[in-house]
């Protein structure tokens, strides 16, 4: 009886972490494999299965029925592809062996310990197996990352399964334990191999994905730019227009002394002078980024201080710069709201700086900043709520210095950030 409770327990434990596993990879439910419905029917099929072994004992077909059993069932509660399935239980199963055996064999074999004290101690960790694997978030974000790829690698985990299943079988039936020991030194080498060209794989397929969303960006960009100047040409029009009228209307209500219409009038002019535009750059569309970055700024308490010499008559696109400097302003009047936030500074600046020497553009920003705080691959972390945008405008950056054999270095020293990029442009002549 003791025997069929354990093998029951064992059981059902490993449905309810491969429904679990296949959850999370090919659905966006959470948290319902450990549903009450769920269970039941889980320590249903552990019944079924265990009455079943009780009178079947061969390997092969023993395997193959817990497989398809417990795809059938993740069949039935999660409506995926058969084939999917049976890939993932596949995986969770293989590494379920893979444990077992090796636990198995440090107990019994290297530490030779007494069956019941093998047993207490392998069930013991087998249980923080099965919690390690169901609760520990670092599994589900490995999941996610692969969930994408599953399609192009679902023979790996079958493979697998088969090789680990087989040789897990055979290892406590054969008497050599050295000709044990090399056939899963080999098997491990083979998995470790192939589960480098799955990750090669993936990161081959995240690259082609990321180039083909740059190439999508710039797409837009340069449809964005075209739209935004020629409404920045419509809106110049209108706000020049309107300027005019309101002139024309304070000198007649300055012929008549109504006094309060002067008085309406002027305050009515006095937002239309603050946003009145600075020529920067020369270019319409970019000089209107950098004012209104500087309107943005002043809004906010930041202080923000301008030195451009821009040189006339370049091959730097207009499209590049608005990407370079947008983003570059975006950044800094975030950084410094954070840092305000923090209350580790007393004032925030911006400090924006674009110089040519020869045929080298620089520009230079500094801003306020926190200290920046960096992951394990040396790319800096977001404070941004959506992570998924993360990276997007730093990049983009890249992509335009890149253009024009340029180098984007950052540093940060004493509660400044300060970013410095240097673009290579070539003299275009007129007439």
């Amino acid at each position: 009886m003791m025997n069929f409770v354990l093998k029951f327990l064992i059981l059902f434990m490993n449905i309810v972490l491969c429904i679990s596993w296949s959850e999370i990879l090919f659905t966006e439910e959470k948290g319902r494999a450990l549903s009450f419905p769920r269970c039941a029917a889980s320590a249903g099929l552990a019944v079924c299965l265990c009455l079943w072994k009780s009178f079947f004992q061969i390997f092969k077909v023993e395997q193959l029925i817990l497989v398809i059993a417990v795809a059938g069932l993740s069949k039935y509660l999660l409506r995926v592809k058969p084939r999917l399935l049976i890939s993932s239980v596949c995986l969770c199963l293989s590494i379920i062996y893979l444990f077992d055996t090796v636990v198995w064999l440090l107990l019994k074999e290297f530490l030779q310990l007494s069956l019941i004290m093998c047993v207490c101690i392998w069930i013991s960790l087998k249980i923080f197996f099965y919690i390690w694997m169901l609760l520990f978030p670092g599994n589900k974000r490995i999941l996610k990352e692969i969930k994408p790829y599953y399609n192009s690698i679902y023979g790996t985990p079958i493979v697998g399964f088969m090789g680990i299943s087989f040789l897990s079988y055979k290892t406590f039936s054969i008497g050599d334990k050295s000709t044990v020991f090399i056939i899963w030194g080999i098997l491990l080498a083979v998995i470790f191999l192939r589960i480098s060209l799955v990750y090669s794989h993936i990161r081959y397929q995240k690259e082609k994905e990321y180039i083909s969303t740059i190439n999508m960006q710039k797409e837009l960009l340069e449809k964005n730019y075209s739209a935004l100047n020629q409404a920045y040409a419509v809106n110049a029009k209108i706000f020049h227009d309107f300027h005019r009228h309101l002139e024309i209307m304070l000198q007649m209500a300055n012929k008549s002394k109504d006094t309060d219409m002067v008085k309406y009038i002027e305050n009515l002019s006095e937002p239309l002078k603050e946003i009145a535009s600075v020529i920067w750059i020369g270019d319409e569309t970019v000089d209107y980024i950098i004012n209104s970055r500087y309107s943005k700024a002043k809004e906010k308490g930041i202080q923000m201080e301008m030195n451009i010499e821009f040189p006339n008559n370049t091959n730097i696109r207009p499209n590049d710069l608005c990407t370079i400097l947008s983003n570059l302003l975006d950044n800094a009047i975030e950084a410094c709201e954070r840092a305000a936030g923090m209350g580790t500074q007393e004032s925030s600046f911006i400090y924006l700086t674009i110089r040519r020497i020869q045929n080298i553009l620089i520009i230079k920003l500094e801003n306020s900043s926190l200290q920046p705080e960096y992951n394990s691959d040396g790319e800096r972390n977001t404070a941004k709520e959506d992570k998924t945008l993360h990276g997007y405008g730093m990049k983009n950056i890249e992509s335009a210095v890149l253009k024009y054999d340029g180098v984007l270095q950052s540093s940060y020293e004493e509660h400044i950030y300060r970013t410095i990029i240097t673009l290579s442009f070539e003299g275009v002549k007129i007439g």
